[in-house]
């Protein structure tokens, strides 16, 4: 805080001064105020927060044990899963039903892990019970996790299924 009480960010270097024998005889320290640039990158933050929040996709990320750290609220509604509920002991596991998770487990998540984007329609459950047919769009993280975009197709699938239906009744 400056003398007003007003905060600041400051960048310091600190380096030591030695003399010829090495012995180090004091430091030298050079400080930058950075308060502007942190306060530029805490808007920007805001608003990729915000088009993340607002965005009709679900949204998540999970860290390389298969744990979710972040959902957006379309991702939880699409799984029925509370705003207030705590997602950090949920893993992907949790939210699709075992086939489709071990599927995922021993073909997707190799070729995800090895930097290849991947998109795919699985199926996850919905905790009422009923069946969510999604597009998945999975792109590594650069800690190993995965960042998740997914599509709720239910009403699409649906919608082709019947018009593939009518089309052979003609």
């Amino acid at each position: 805080h400056d003398r007003a009480g007003v905060e600041y960010w400051v960048s310091m270097d600190v380096q030591p001064m030695l003399d010829d024998s090495g012995t180090v005889q004091g430091f030298v320290s050079v400080q930058t105020d950075i308060t502007e640039l942190k306060r530029k990158h805490s808007r920007e933050m805001y608003d990729w927060k915000l088009a993340i929040e607002g965005a009709s996709d679900g949204v998540a990320m999970l860290n390389a044990q298969g744990q979710f750290l972040f959902m957006n609220h379309a991702f939880r509604d699409m799984f029925g899963i509370p705003d207030a509920e705590a997602i950090k002991t949920l893993t992907w596991r949790d939210l699709y039903p075992s086939e489709a998770a071990d599927w995922f487990a021993a073909r997707a998540w190799r070729q995800i892990i090895v930097g290849r984007a991947l998109r795919v329609e699985l199926r996850g459950k919905h905790r009422e019970g009923h069946s969510i047919r999604q597009e998945l769009s999975l792109n590594t993280r650069s800690d190993g996790g995965l960042l998740v975009i997914a599509r709720d197709i239910s009403d699409r699938a649906r919608a082709e299924s019947e018009k593939s239906l009518l089309r052979d009744q003609l």
